[in-house]
């Protein structure tokens, strides 16, 4: 597990990660504290005790023990016993199950993403040639993947841009546009500069 190395050698953050992510895990904010202390144990030793996270949580231990249950049930945390040279017994815990739901679900979040990109990049693509009444060309499909993965634009904006141009439009219009629209600061603009605004797109059409 990747995860898991990077916090064993690289001494990885993962507590912030968890913040960011916990409900959508299915945690409560109680179990979600008693996961980072658990984490804060684990960081040195993997001996389970309720008094020492009762020592780093502000909870009663039975509270406390609830939502041990509860991150044992949800599939967070094992807890089992194991046999020391001493020929005794301690419960020991480890978070195995933790980093593999976190790895899981940032590998669907990035598939639900990169998804959801596709999805506007072909609406783009049949948007653009709706107008051009044609099909894009291979180079012109690889400049509408670039503007979303390099240069960062978004659907909305070149969507907008489309629509401005209409039967004006091309890749390297579109292009253009988005350059000059991402050098005007937001703010509001006054009428003289809006008429040259204006002016100047219609150059470029």
């Amino acid at each position: 597990m990747l995860l898991k190395k990077l916090f064993k050698n690289h001494d990885f953050n993962i507590e912030s990660l968890l913040f960011k992510i916990y409900k959508e895990l299915g945690l409560s904010t109680n179990e979600l504290m008693t996961l980072l202390a658990l984490i804060n144990v684990y960081r040195k030793k993997n001996t389970f005790s309720l008094n020492v996270l009762s020592r780093r949580i502000d909870y009663p231990a039975k509270d406390i023990g609830l939502c041990v249950d509860a991150l044992i049930d949800k599939g967070f945390l094992t807890i089992y016993l194991e046999t020391t040279k001493q020929n005794k017994t301690k419960e020991v815990f480890h978070l195995d199950d933790m980093f593999l739901k976190v790895e899981q679900h940032i590998s669907k979040d990035r598939e639900q993403k990169s998804k959801s990109q596709d999805d506007q990049i072909k609406k783009i693509i049949i948007k653009l040639e709706q107008y051009l009444d044609r099909m894009l060309k291979p180079i012109e499909l690889e400049q509408i993947r670039e503007m979303f993965d390099i240069e960062g634009y978004s659907y909305d904006d070149m969507y907008q841009v489309i629509e401005q141009l209409k039967e004006q439009v091309s890749v390297k219009k579109l292009q253009r546009m988005l350059v000059l629209q991402s050098r005007i600061p937001n703010q509001e603009i006054d009428p003289e500069t809006d008429k040259a605004l204006d002016a100047l797109y219609k150059s470029i059409k």
